[in-house]
């Protein structure tokens, strides 16, 4: 038997991100997300570490959350601009969490979404529509 993949993972679309400074490809695999200390604060976030960022990490411009999560900025290795952040260590609080697993983050004003298409070669919104028709239908 052959396996399809699923259309989506919990109705989350995947999407392509850009650095909004330079344009250059960062990942492939992004979702719109929330910060579980803070979850009025929104971003993107992937759980495959980012092609084209690095690390850019400071001791005295420590990044600081909510919550005492160890954190790292990531930077573009295109334009050297901060796009977000690793979480290298979570802190116990965010770990008893329901959290999707993602430990690189991107800020909402440094990158540009792009859509992409699911396992099935069609678009998220196309198939989006198709499943949302499908519960009328029933």
């Amino acid at each position: 038997m052959v396996k399809t993949p699923h259309p989506f993972s919990n109705g989350k679309k995947v999407l392509f991100l850009n650095c909004k400074h330079c344009q250059t490809l960062l990942t492939d695999r992004a979702m719109k997300a929330m910060l579980v200390a803070r979850p009025s604060v929104h971003l993107y976030s992937t759980d495959w570490e980012p092609i084209n960022c690095r690390t850019a990490f400071d001791e005295q411009d420590r990044l600081k959350i909510s919550c005492t999560c160890e954190l790292q900025h990531t930077a573009c290795s295109c334009c050297g601009n901060i796009v977000g952040y690793f979480i290298v260590n979570p802190c116990s609080r965010c770990n008893s969490q329901n959290t999707n697993g993602h430990k690189w983050v991107f800020h909402l004003e440094d990158v540009e979404e792009a859509s992409r298409l699911n396992g099935l070669g069609k678009s998220w919104q196309e198939e989006e529509r198709r499943h949302r028709n499908s519960w009328v239908a029933s």
